[in-house]
């Protein structure tokens, strides 16, 4: 679930409870078999208003509506979708098989309080478990909600659950895990917040901020130009910044859950962050250019004093490829380099080669000596991957970037 998801979803909810109108919670509390949206996604909604979603879009007026019946008589309710249609039954049928169950709660002011905890930990530096606990008693359903693990620190876990907990973060995916005859939960993982932080402000920067910003990313322009990075020109990020690089990055808080990109469109200006950078530890640096203006990049450093961290340099990418794909499809192989061929789906790499990716930044990657996809010499070779759910955003030396798309 995307950080403005759950600000449109506290905005709505604020809004319910304040008309004094009847609202509902749904959560995607379990799933037999493939969903469109991964365990734990929520919706905040009243028939004809919504924030957030729960499916690829069909279900959403259905739960609005029929859940607010379904509360209107008791706190909670679980409704199941499944691929199979009863007789004069007028419920969705799922098509992508399986089934899935929906918990529905009547919307309280408790659990905007619980909204808005929820959203300060999807903002942290550091991952959450929550457990949604459901206990059903004939057509009774009580739900219980406790922080297993808060922001990298543990609460007091139940025995039953340790083990449960350290395999979600290990995982970092929520799961649903049966705890008896009428007892189930949800182990909900929250990711620590991804930041992406780009320096420069020129054109070329706002539809890389926009992306940021799709991908759910906590983004930050930084420019010395006062007049080049304004909130209005950078309308989708989360922070504009302006004033000499030192008191920018004196400002910033670097970890491993940063993606820096460079591009000032001025060598001397990105070897100047560079060389700040040098005792950080991002997850990736970026920089537009071809693979030698890497190298042009590190000797400019080296002749201001500084060297770099073994980790900086490894991660110092250029050119830089960033391909939309936040959750990719899961296929039973792959190949390396991908094929940029027409009617060919690229077949994305297995879990245990991903996370090896420099996570969380699995969306980020480039590989600096073979460019773009080792920039084969097959006709139409720079097209991205036909049939798939991606496109990428390439960036060259002339400040200028080629968009890619499916055809």
């Amino acid at each position: 679930m995307m950080r403005h998801e759950l600000r449109d979803m506290v905005a709505l909810a604020d809004r319910i409870i304040a008309s004094d109108e009847p609202g509902t919670l749904a959560t995607l509390f379990a799933a037999r078999g493939p969903t469109y949206r991964p365990l734990g996604s929520m919706m905040v909604c009243r028939p004809g208003m919504q924030a957030g979603a729960i499916s690829g879009g069909f279900l959403e007026q259905y739960v609005a509506r029929e859940g607010a019946l379904a509360t209107a008589t008791q706190p909670a309710a679980i409704m199941t979708f499944s691929t199979a249609r009863g007789t004069g039954d007028r419920a969705p049928v799922l098509g992508q098989g399986g089934a899935i169950d929906i918990l529905v709660e009547r919307l309280t002011s408790a659990q905007i309080v619980w909204l808005k905890e929820l959203w300060a930990a999807a903002s942290a530096n550091a991952p959450s478990v929550i457990q949604c606990r459901v206990q059903s008693s004939g057509s009774v359903v009580e739900v219980h909600r406790e922080w297993l693990h808060a922001c990298g620190r543990t609460a007091n876990i139940p025995s039953e659950l340790e083990h449960i907990c350290r395999q979600v973060l290990l995982d970092k995916e929520s799961c649903h895990v049966p705890l008896g005859v009428t007892d189930q939960a949800l182990m909900y993982y929250v990711p620590a917040v991804s930041r992406l932080v780009i320096f420069g402000a020129g054109e070329d920067s706002r539809p890389l901020c926009d992306l940021g910003r799709l991908l759910g990313w906590h983004v930050t322009v930084a420019e010395r130009r006062s007049r080049l990075a304004t909130v209005a020109a950078f309308s989708n990020a989360d922070s504009v910044l302006t004033g000499e690089w030192h008191e920018i990055l004196g400002s910033l808080q670097i970890t491993s859950h940063n993606a820096i990109v460079l591009m000032t469109h001025s060598l001397e200006e990105d070897a100047s962050v560079l060389a700040l950078l040098a005792e950080k530890s991002p997850s990736y640096v970026g920089a537009l250019g071809p693979a030698r203006r890497r190298e042009w990049l590190l000797e400019q450093v080296a002749a201001r004093g500084a060297q770099p961290s073994a980790s900086v340099i490894a991660q110092l990418r250029s050119p830089m490829v960033l391909i939309l794909a936040t959750a990719p499809l899961r296929v039973s192989r792959w190949r390396w380099p991908p094929r940029f061929s027409r009617g060919r789906t690229t077949e994305m790499p297995s879990p245990s080669v991903r996370r090896s990716l420099a996570p969380p930044f699995s969306a980020l990657y480039t590989d600096h000596n073979a460019g773009i996809a080792s920039r084969p010499s097959r006709p139409n070779a720079d097209r991205a991957p036909a049939g798939g759910a991606q496109g990428c955003v390439r960036a060259s030396t002339r400040g200028r970037q080629t968009r890619c798309f499916p055809r």
